[in-house]
């Protein structure tokens, strides 16, 4: 059995490398809450990840969606937290709503740094280990002042509420959301989208939340890094800006031929983990037939026909 599992690594470790390289080469995900899906509930969260920064843009109806009885109005009118989280186990739906963004379907906040409020995707296995927890009066103090303050290290990774401020309606006591950009500094790593590492879980979906201390969630939409149409106005308004930005400055200039240069750089890695992919399965499988008892004859002699 462990020699079984010795050839079966070399696969597995290819394997790793291509989700890696294909999970590179994406830079947009589009969130897309469908009202039929989430109670009355519609809109995006579009968000680009590059040059160790994400865009983010959200636009939000909740006028149709009939707030539950656990979100009280004047709760609901302080306006919306909202964490990038885990999972996304519905089979059935991109988006949803009330019990089907629980932790079961999404999971917890995406913190692959460990920075540990109650609600970290790592609650119950490091963070515990790291002692930060309430039992050992860790607090979590994740806030817009720490954030602009360049404390990134207390907010989690996924807390985009923590780090912004709540998302608040356009007017007050209204039901539409808007966010037309936030800039990110402390972004989702790339690779991390559906694929787990040694200590992080992945991150995959978005979930908004009642202002209150049950932190009561009330719609969510799992990214997607292929189905953009209902963010394309929001990714193009992100890069007409930069474009707009890059022809005002030299400085800009060479940071956009960097990027391209970079670009190039990670295609070349994906062809090159191909390639090595190529050779490992090929090396290990040809070591795979010479061992089978049909590769040699009874007697010992060899049954290629070339010899």
């Amino acid at each position: 059995q462990h020699l079984r599992r010795m050839k079966i690594f070399p696969v597995l470790l290819c394997l790793q490398f291509v989700n890696v390289a294909i999970a590179v080469a994406y830079t947009q995900f589009c969130a897309t809450i469908s009202p039929g899906q989430a109670d009355g509930a519609s809109g995006f969260v579009a968000m680009q990840i590059e040059n160790g920064q994400a865009k983010i843009s959200i636009d939000l109806s909740l006028s149709n969606y009939p707030l539950p009885s656990t979100c009280s109005l004047q709760e609901f009118q302080k306006g919306l937290k909202y964490h990038i989280h885990s999972y996304w186990n519905n089979a059935t739906a991109t988006s949803s709503a009330n019990g089907y963004c629980g932790t079961g379907f999404t999971g917890g906040h995406y913190d692959p740094n460990f920075a540990c409020s109650a609600s970290s995707q790592s609650a119950t296995t490091y963070c515990p280990k790291l002692n930060r927890t309430t039992a050992t009066h860790y607090t979590y103090s994740c806030n817009s002042t720490n954030y602009n303050a360049g404390k990134y290290s207390l907010c989690e990774v996924g807390d985009l509420s923590g780090k912004s401020g709540v998302l608040t309606p356009l007017i007050k006591n209204g039901t539409v959301y808007v966010l037309p950009l936030f800039t990110d500094n402390l972004p989702a790593y790339v690779f991390n989208y559906n694929q787990a590492d040694l200590t992080s879980l992945p991150w995959m979906s978005i979930v908004f939340h009642c202002f209150n201390s049950a932190n009561t969630r009330l719609v969510c939409a799992k990214f997607s890094p292929t189905v953009l149409s209902a963010c394309t106005n929001a990714f193009n308004a992100f890069n007409s800006a930069d474009s707009s930005s890059s022809i005002s400055s030299d400085d800009d200039v060479k940071l956009s031929k960097t990027s391209f240069a970079v670009a190039t750089v990670l295609v070349l890695l994906f062809v090159f983990l191909m390639g090595l992919c190529t050779a490992i399965l090929s090396i290990h499988y040809c070591k795979r037939f010479q061992e089978t008892p049909e590769a040699a004859s009874p007697g010992g002699t060899s049954q290629n026909p070339l010899i």
